[in-house]
């Protein structure tokens, strides 16, 4: 019993320990990169349906820096970090911000998050889940960071870190 205890620890901190998740260093994100490693572009030909009957389209935003929040409107972890990239955001006059709902959530949810956020940025739902198929990464919410030239980075999560160097970028290309 003592060596099967043995063994279960001695693989388990083998495992943790190959794949070094405390030991790796901090990420900067920089830009995407495609496949022939040239820089990704953002597709704004995929189609958004603007919540609440708007007609605003998603290609709109192309050629000026533009930060997406991708969420799904029962996410606590989105519901918390909304309204402190709302607020990140209206520090740049030159930047956009849009909001982007995940596939498969009624317009109700979707409705709802926005009173319940106070969401002022454009709202739009990813019905077709193209956005995410292109884009998404298992899990929200997602920011991404579109520069004017449709280069963008992709932000995982929302800690204090992820937040100094998404401000960083900021500076660099909204101001």
């Amino acid at each position: 019993m003592k060596k099967f205890l043995f063994a279960l620890l001695f693989g388990a901190c083998m495992g943790a320990f190959a794949q070094g998740p405390l030991l790796d260093p901090i990420v900067v994100p920089e830009f995407e990169r495609d496949a022939s490693g040239q820089d990704a572009r953002m597709d704004f030909t995929i189609k958004l349906f603007e919540v609440g009957g708007g007609n605003t389209l998603f290609g709109t935003f192309s050629g000026k820096p533009l930060l997406i929040f991708y969420f799904m409107p029962t996410c606590g972890h989105c519901q918390h970090a909304y309204p402190l990239v709302e607020q990140m955001a209206a520090k740049y006059k030159n930047l956009s911000l849009i909001a982007v709902a995940s596939g498969g959530n009624s317009e109700e949810s979707v409705e709802e998050f926005r009173a319940s956020r106070k969401v002022h940025a454009p709202l739009f739902q990813d019905k077709s889940k193209r956005f995410n198929e292109k884009y998404g990464i298992g899990s929200v919410p997602l920011l991404v960071l579109v520069d004017s030239d449709g280069r963008y980075i992709r932000y995982r999560s929302f800690s204090d870190e992820v937040q100094r160097q998404l401000a960083e970028k900021l500076d660099k290309i909204a101001k």
